[in-house]
């Protein structure tokens, strides 16, 4: 007997390859990603008995960029919590393993301490522990409680002590339910957020600014550049009833992409007035 799984599809990848290519994405995104990566993990967790992804990383968390959705995948080292609530087999990737882990005695907590990783490698653009040459470095690090030399790159003292909290000693870590109720994580419906958690040069991805204009009110421009085969890098200039400008910079892929969920996504990312716009 064949079984065949039917999943849905995501066409912008994984979430690695997709930060790779948008490097200007905002923070109220990176919020909503990560509240959607903890809601899956409160799924896994929430189970009678709980399951433990155990290989939770930026390369296995699939994203629709269109939609701004994304979900964990790659189970395929998961285990399942019994009697004893712990696990004892020492499984993952280097840089993401808590370090109970390799202690052989852990919970599903060792997803939060993935987690946290993810988030800091979406932030930095750096792979946790690159300084590091070989796993046997990573195991010494992390078995001694030495950070990422990343984490200290991160210049958002929000974003850093949300990290903090999600790579801490599993005796102060918190679950994901209760990181879901974190302040960092409550306020990521209000209007977008600069980038200024991390510097970094040659942004590909949509970014936002605003600036006030002696120009005409009303006015609407679009401005595009043709990078690859299938990428246009398009800038829309939108200039408000009080005269303010907002100059917005966003990849469009013409095989993936149309213009209504482009659109769609710009309103929800915006704070565009739905209502005000003809699509």
């Amino acid at each position: 007997m064949t079984i065949n799984l039917i999943t849905e599809v995501f066409t912008s990848g994984n979430l690695r390859q997709y930060r790779k290519k948008h490097k200007c994405v905002d923070l109220r995104a990176l919020k909503k990603w990560s509240r959607q990566i903890l809601e899956g993990l409160v799924y896994l967790h929430s189970h009678d008995p709980p399951v433990i992804h155990r290989d939770l990383k930026c390369d296995n968390i699939l994203i629709n960029g269109n939609q701004g959705e994304v979900k964990i995948g790659d189970l395929g080292l998961a285990a399942i919590l019994h009697r004893a609530r712990s696990a004892h087999s020492v499984i993952g990737t280097p840089e993401f393993m808590a370090p109970e882990l390799y202690e052989e005695d852990y919970n599903v907590l060792v997803d939060i301490y993935a987690f946290g990783m993810c988030l800091l490698e979406l932030v930095t653009f750096e792979y946790p522990y690159v300084e590091c040459t070989n796993a046997a470095q990573i195991y010494k690090k992390v078995t001694s409680g030495i950070k990422p030399a990343s984490l200290a790159k991160v210049t958002d003292p929000q974003v850093k002590t949300f990290i903090e909290k999600c790579i801490a000693k599993v005796s102060e870590r918190l679950s994901a339910k209760e990181l879901l109720d974190d302040p960092f994580l409550k306020c990521y419906k209000e209007k977008t957020e600069s980038v200024t958690y991390y510097k970094e040069n040659g942004c590909n991805g949509r970014e936002v600014e605003d600036k006030p204009s002696d120009s005409a009110v009303g006015l609407l421009t679009v401005e595009g550049q043709r990078k690859d085969l299938n990428t246009i890098f398009l800038k829309l200039r939108i200039t408000d009833s009080k005269g303010q400008i907002r100059n917005i910079h966003f990849p469009f892929n013409i095989e993936t992409d149309t213009s209504f969920s482009v659109a769609i996504e710009m309103v929800e990312e915006l704070d565009l007035i739905t209502n005000a716009l003809v699509f």
